[in-house]
């Protein structure tokens, strides 16, 4: 399965410089001119990419307020900011709207592409563990409710090791899986 890439620049040469390159790193590329067009590709054509790459300032608008506005279209997408303009309020709300990045152009090609395949890597190890997630503990009843419990504690207490008992139908591996995970990101 290919990777999708949208890239919202109005400067054609520029656009279709990092098309070439990231089609060459197998990614499905999408060229948007504009936010409309760029609306077109997320609501119409319905594609969900991993990455929005932009440029700041677009003809008919701010892609600020354009990510303001479509993070409930794609909201698992990761937007890196373009900028030849770029300011330090515009840096500041960029971040706090939820962007990955805000890079001044001209920028090297090598690192956006290790900010855009790193936002893939991470989208991907996500996916796989969301297999762990207490969500995924399937269960309604009241033992299950109260494991489902003991673990979303047991995940803030710091502890070098920990010893999980009972039998084979107890799922230990499950549920220490559960923990580390969690554990892990509330350090």
């Amino acid at each position: 399965m290919k990777e999708s890439l949208l890239i919202i620049e109005d400067q054609v040469l520029l656009g279709n410089e990092l098309t070439r390159f990231f089609k060459k790193h197998h990614w499905e590329v999408h060229v948007a001119t504009d936010i409309r067009n760029a609306t077109e590709f997320l609501i119409e054509n319905k594609i969900d990419p991993i990455v929005i790459l932009s440029d700041m300032n677009l003809p008919d608008g701010n892609a600020l307020d354009f990510m303001e506005h479509s993070k409930t279209t794609v909201p698992s997408c990761e937007w890196i900011f373009l900028t030849g303009y770029g300011t330090v309020t515009d840096s500041v709300r960029a971040l706090r709207l939820g962007a990955y990045d805000f890079i001044e152009k001209p920028c090297e090609l090598d690192r956006l592409h290790m900010l855009v395949e790193g936002r893939r890597l991470h989208q991907e190890t996500s996916q796989h563990f969301n297999r762990y997630s207490l969500e995924a503990l399937v269960g309604r009843s009241t033992p299950t409710k109260r494991l489902r419990e003991m673990l979303k504690q047991v995940v803030n207490v710091p502890f070098s090791s920990l010893v999980i008992t009972g039998g084979n139908r107890y799922r230990k591996g499950l549920n220490f899986s559960h923990i580390t995970l969690h554990w892990d990101t509330c350090k």
